[in-house]
């Protein structure tokens, strides 16, 4: 994440790696790949076997606010935004990924429909 101690693809790998004895496994999340600026080819280098799930979702070219604030608030549907995800899905692909992708999107619109949908429910 880029605004966590784990801050960037290659300290995961070593991470995950220096873990032998324990069943450890990666999950990429293309959001944070993109705001640490680590170019979708580098998705190639990560071992097949290390890797349980990836995770898609949309985002503006720019920041708003902190990496935090973005990373939680102004996370949008895929194809919503900017975000190149027929590339990044091509490249796990390519490496054999063949199990689960998940949508993970936080916003505070998205937030505001779900009250809505609650506060409708209780009529």
């Amino acid at each position: 994440m880029p605004f966590g101690n784990v801050s960037h693809h290659e300290i995961a790998y070593q991470i995950v790696d220096g873990a032998e004895e324990f069943d450890s496994e990666l999950l990429i999340d293309c959001r944070h790949m993109r705001r640490t600026g680590i170019p979708i080819p580098e998705v190639a280098k990560v071992p097949r076997q290390l890797l349980v799930s990836v995770e898609l979702d949309d985002g503006d070219v720019d920041v708003k606010g902190t990496l935090l604030e973005d990373a939680i608030h102004r996370r949008r549907f895929c194809g919503e935004a900017s975000f190149d995800f027929s590339h990044f899905i091509k490249t796990f692909q390519e490496i054999g990924f063949d199990s689960f992708y998940s949508i993970e999107v936080m916003s505070h619109e998205l937030c505001a429909l779900v009250s809505a949908r609650r506060r409708a429910l209780r009529l």
